[in-house]
């Protein structure tokens, strides 16, 4: 199920971006359970969307780091660009613009 930041981002990635599809909840890395919030897959750019950073939400703590950290070098490995976005960000423009425009490079490539 969504968050509400991710339903933030799938709308205002709609308005911007139409033509870009992602996918949401890419496993990127069989028999691991490890997905990406989103994913572009002919270019291997995810997304992840991160929630509760000043909360010692999952993410901020030991154990979640621990794990986030092993899941963020087999993406690195694995060829995977990962953008990262949390409540401050997920409404700035200037972020989507960077993601789309890394998008639209590495296809032309």
């Amino acid at each position: 199920m969504a968050s509400e930041l991710e339903l933030t981002f799938y709308h205002l990635w709609d308005i911007h971006y139409p033509n870009i599809d992602l996918h949401a909840e890419h496993r990127f890395a069989k028999p691991r359970r490890f997905r990406f919030d989103l994913a572009h897959l002919p270019t291997k750019i995810a997304i992840e969307i991160q929630g509760a950073v000043w909360v010692n939400g999952r993410h901020t703590r030991g154990s979640g780091l621990l794990n986030e950290y092993t899941k963020m070098n087999l993406a690195a490995a694995l060829g995977w660009r990962v953008f990262y976005l949390c409540a401050n960000t997920v409404n700035d423009e200037a972020i989507y613009h960077q993601i789309a425009t890394a998008i639209r490079e590495t296809k032309s490539i």
